[in-house]
């Protein structure tokens, strides 16, 4: 949910909910981009969106959007390191029963708030709250359960058997788009494998940990991961950040560049003149130091 062209994606549906009169789908969307910023760390952005979001929410009678809300103002907490707000957000948040239409948040958010715990020692609630999340998600049908489910396992194990629940956890997310989350589960593993000596194998996890949170612009799960890879005694690397200097009109028109559409095709996606497109197109060539389509697709989140 972090990526860039969730946020490219959200603001162009702000736009079009304005240009077709259609306010009563702001609310969801200012509750994305909410997490997106609190992904990124941008904690004035995450709280401005999700303060947003819940004040057209209550004009739309749309009570659930304060669910997404809570998670993105938890998922900054968590990624800023404030356990204790993170905590109380996600505790609310879990609190709601999944109802149909209102799961979404609690599901994925359950996992957080049991390892919010474990950071915080609090071991014996994490336990319970792991236990109590693999009842309730038995019948959900949502493809991220069986991963989610076994990080929380592993979380809560205190013996060797955490390392065969987080190498299981991987097995279940092949095929799981969202590659945050996947690395979510990569820097949690590979700061277990460090606490075991296992120092190579926990590099192995941590360096394709940090080149998803880099890529997607997720600065506190990115530093998280370096952290854990000097300690492990990795000599770090600088990487190129694709997305992260660009406006959001450029990085749309950089998305559908990337993936093969033509200047006319892209003008009749965005409604753009070709001259705009153009010159979107030439800063963004700039602004990433490439030459063509194919060296930008190459540079962009999620084209690689």
């Amino acid at each position: 949910m972090c990526r860039a062209p969730a946020s490219a994606e959200s603001g162009r549906s702000l736009e079009l909910c304005d240009e077709l009169a259609q306010p009563g789908h702001r609310p969801e969307i200012l509750g994305i981009l909410a997490i997106v910023a609190a992904c990124r760390g941008d904690a004035a952005a995450c709280r401005n969106h999700a303060d947003a979001a819940l004040e057209a929410a209550e004009r739309h009678g749309q009570q659930w959007v304060r669910l997404i809300a809570l998670r993105a103002c938890g998922l900054l907490a968590l990624g800023q390191g404030d356990l204790v707000a993170a905590v109380g957000l996600f505790e609310q948040l879990v609190a709601v029963p999944l109802a149909r239409g209102l799961r979404g948040p609690t599901v994925v958010s359950l996992p957080d708030l049991v390892e919010a715990l474990v950071r915080l020692g609090r071991r014996e609630e994490a336990a319970s709250q792991a236990a109590g999340f693999e009842r309730r998600v038995t019948d959900v049908p949502d493809l991220r359960v069986p991963a989610l489910v076994t990080r929380c396992r592993a979380l809560v194990d205190t013996g060797p058997d955490a390392g065969m629940a987080y190498r299981q956890a991987l097995v279940h997310h092949q095929g799981d788009p969202d590659s945050f989350v996947i690395a979510r589960t990569q820097v949690l593993y590979g700061e277990w494998l460090r606490r075991q000596g296992e120092r190579r194998s926990a590099r192995t996890e941590l360096d394709a940990a940090l080149e998803i949170f880099e890529k997607y612009g997720a600065a506190p799960w990115a530093e998280r991961a370096r952290g854990e890879l000097r300690a492990s005694g990795a000599v770090l690397r600088s990487r190129p950040q694709a997305g992260l200097e660009l406006t959001e009109a450029e990085l749309r028109v950089a998305l559908l560049a990337g993936d093969g559409l033509t200047d006319r095709e892209i003008c009749g996606q965005l409604y753009l003149s070709p001259k705009t497109v153009e010159f979107h197109l030439g800063r963004v060539y700039r602004k990433l130091g490439v030459r063509g389509r194919t060296e930008l697709a190459r540079r962009l989140p999620g084209h690689n």
